[in-house]
C-alpha cells in the first residue's frame, strides 16, 4: 500500500529517539525547580535517547538494557563515559532511594547534571553532523568549567 501524496513519511529510529529526547527535555523544563527527583531522572533519560539516536544513526540496534548502553558509551564516547555514568547513578538514586534524603539537590541538577547533558548533546550533534545543538531550549543551560572544557575537547 502506497502512502497518500500529502502524508508525512515515517520517522527513522534516529529521529524517533531525537523526538523523544526533545519531548523529555520539554517536560524537564516544565518541572518545578524543587522536583529534584523527577528532574534528575528526566536529565538521564534525555541523555539515553541522545545516545540511542547516535546508535541508530550508525546503523546499530537500540540497547536492551542500561549495562549494554553504558558499555557502548564507554567504547564509542569514552570522553563522555564518566559523566554519562554520573547521570545514570544520579537517576538510580532518584528513582530507587527510599525516603527523601537522596543526596540530590537543585544545585546538583542545574550546576552539574545539566552541563553534562549539554556536553553530551554537543558531542552527539557533531557526530550526527548537526552542528552543536539538537534540543530546543526555553531556558539557558548553566555551564560549569568542566562542561566547557569537555565541549572544547571535541569528544
Amino acid at each position: 500500500m502506497t502512502p497518500a501524496k500529502n502524508s508525512t513519511p515515517p520517522l527513522s529510529s534516529c529521529e524517533k529517539h531525537l523526538a523523544k529526547a526533545q519531548s523529555l527535555f520539554d517536560e524537564l523544563e516544565s518541572l518545578p525547580a524543587d522536583a529534584i527527583l523527577n528532574r534528575t531522572t528526566a536529565v538521564f533519560y534525555v541523555a539515553v535517547h541522545l545516545v540511542e539516536a547516535l546508535r541508530c544513526h550508525r546503523g546499530e540496534r537500540a540497547s536492551t538494557c542500561h549495562e549494554l548502553r553504558n558499555q557502548w558509551v564507554r567504547t564509542h564516547l569514552p570522553n563522555q563515559f564518566g559523566d554519562f555514568k554520573q547521570l545514570y547513578t544520579a537517576s538510580k538514586w532518584a528513582r530507587y532511594t527510599v525516603g527523601e534524603n537522596t543526596g540530590l539537590s537543585q544545585s546538583l541538577v542545574m550546576e552539574r547534571l545539566m552541563p553534562i547533558l549539554d556536553s553530551l548533546e554537543q558531542t552527539v550533534a557533531r557526530k550526527l553532523g548537526r552542528g552543536k545543538k539538537l534540543l530546543r531550549r526555553s531556558t539557558p543551560i548553566v555551564e560549569s568549567p568542566k562542561s566547557r572544557s569537555m565541549a572544547s575537547e571535541g569528544a
